[in-house]
């Protein structure tokens, strides 16, 4: 059984449960980090953080043509990247000898790009997947090496749907770390249909019925970038809400009722209950507060 020398390409902030499955996979030879830092969760930590009691070499994008990081490439069994998110050349990816796999979260060939797990709960999906596949010219067009499914539940918010996607995510990696130790060659996989590429707004269009509108508000809860309105010119950053099925498609956009639990909108088709709210400066605020503080009464309309 050979011992792997693995390469990870990751961010500043990645599942904890990846990181083990990647120190636990073989040797980590080095780690290449890119992306904006992201706020912490109990599920993520830093692979800076992770690797502090080894010797392991860190380096950023721009380091890739430097001697030092070619250096460990050339020695490299293993290329992984989890949650990179920038493109890794050809030039890099096709170096090592067992190849390179990409973790993404989504089941492909379905939400290709960037935050595929965001579109699975704004789009009403029952289940979301992540798979791990190879890196090629494309984006998250490689062959498929695994791929596993997880139901979304209805009191899902992305960071909850992440942490279980992520689980499942370490699960296929310690078994392609299994498969290319024993066997000493690359691990067998299908090729995919063609791009399934879906672009994302975060602003919230009062004319969708509410069950979207909740759906879109939950899959961007913070510190995901967040949904947001217009208030008086201002923008409203929405983090929590609930659908009311009250069956009117006369008020999208218009306060309904400020209530002590939040503030109710109408929408395309019933009204969504917003219950917690956030400021540009980043201030939250949350049940009765939110009339309070942004001064809203009944009949004014959010844009």
């Amino acid at each position: 059984m050979r011992r792997l020398r693995l390469l990870l390409f990751t961010s500043d902030k990645v599942s904890i449960k990846c990181l083990e499955a990647v120190a636990a996979g073989g040797e980590v030879a080095g780690v290449v980090q890119a992306g904006p830092p992201l706020r912490p969760l109990r599920f993520i930590a830093s692979p800076v953080e992770h690797f502090s009691g080894s010797q392991v070499p860190f380096f950023q994008h721009d380091d890739l043509k430097k001697d030092a990081f070619q250096e460990v490439l050339a020695q490299t069994d293993l290329l992984v990247s989890v949650g990179y998110g920038r493109i890794i050349p050809s030039a890099i990816f096709s170096v090592p000898t067992f190849g390179a796999m990409n973790l993404h979260p989504a089941y492909l060939p379905h939400y290709r790009g960037k935050h595929p797990d965001i579109y699975a709960i704004m789009n009403g999906e029952r289940e979301a997947g992540i798979t791990l596949h190879y890196v090629d010219t494309g984006i998250d067009t490689g062959d498929v090496i695994s791929q596993a499914k997880v139901p979304i539940l209805e009191s899902d918010t992305i960071a909850s749907l992440s942490e279980r996607l992520y689980g499942e995510g370490a699960r296929l990696l310690s078994g392609a770390f299994a498969f290319v130790s024993t066997h000493e060659r690359r691990l067998p996989a299908q090729p995919q249909r063609p791009p399934d590429m879906h672009p994302l707004s975060t602003r919230i269009d009062w004319e969708d019925s509410a069950k979207r509108i909740h759906n879109v508000i939950r899959a961007l809860v913070h510190p995901w970038p967040m949904a947001y309105t217009r208030w008086r010119g201002e923008v409203i950053y929405l983090n929590a809400s609930r659908v009311l099925k009250d069956g009117r498609t006369d008020s999208p956009g218009k306060v309904l009722a400020v209530r002590p639990d939040g503030i109710v909108i109408g929408a395309g088709v019933d009204s969504v209950l917003v219950s917690e709210v956030r400021l540009g400066d980043g201030r939250a605020f949350s049940g009765g507060d939110v009339g309070q503080v942004l001064g809203v009464c009944v009949n004014d309309t959010f844009e």
